[in-house]
C-alpha cells in the first residue's frame, strides 16, 4: 500500500475557496452601495417630480387634456419610485447592512455631487 499526504493539498483548496468567496462578497457589497447611492439620488430628484405632478393635477380643470399628462407623470413617476425602493431593498440586504452604517461619512464627502445632480433650484 502506498499513502499519501494530501493534507496541503486540502488546506490550500479550503483556503482559495475563502478568498473567493470573499471577493465575491466584497464585491456584491460595492454593488450594493452603488446601488443605494444611485437609488437615493434619484429619489431625491423623483420627489420634485412627483411633487409638480401632484400639484399639476390638484390645479387643473377636470376636462382639459392637461389633466389627464399630468396623471400620466404622476402615474409614471409612482411606478419609479416603486423601482427605487426595489433597489434601495436590495442594496439594504442583511449582509450589507452593518458594513453600510459604518460607511456614512461619505454622505458628507458626496454631498456636492448630488448637490450639482439635482440642478439649480428656483429661487423664490
Amino acid at each position: 500500500m502506498n499513502f499519501r499526504d494530501i493534507t496541503e493539498r486540502k488546506l490550500a483548496d479550503a483556503s482559495a475557496r475563502a478568498r473567493a468567496a470573499a471577493a465575491a462578497g466584497a464585491e456584491d457589497e460595492a454593488v450594493g452601495r452603488l446601488a443605494g447611492g444611485i437609488a437615493h439620488d434619484f429619489n431625491n430628484i423623483l420627489g420634485g417630480i412627483l411633487g409638480y405632478a401632484e400639484m399639476l393635477v390638484e390645479q387643473t380643470a377636470a376636462g382639459s387634456p392637461f389633466k389627464r399628462y399630468a396623471q400620466n407623470v404622476l402615474t409614471a413617476a409612482n411606478r419609479a419610485r416603486g423601482l427605487v425602493d426595489q433597489i434601495l431593498a436590495y442594496s439594504r440586504q442583511p449582509a450589507r447592512q452593518a458594513r453600510r452604517r459604518r460607511s456614512q461619512p461619505h454622505r458628507r464627502r458626496d454631498a456636492g455631487a448630488r448637490a450639482r445632480l439635482a440642478g439649480p433650484r428656483d429661487q423664490p
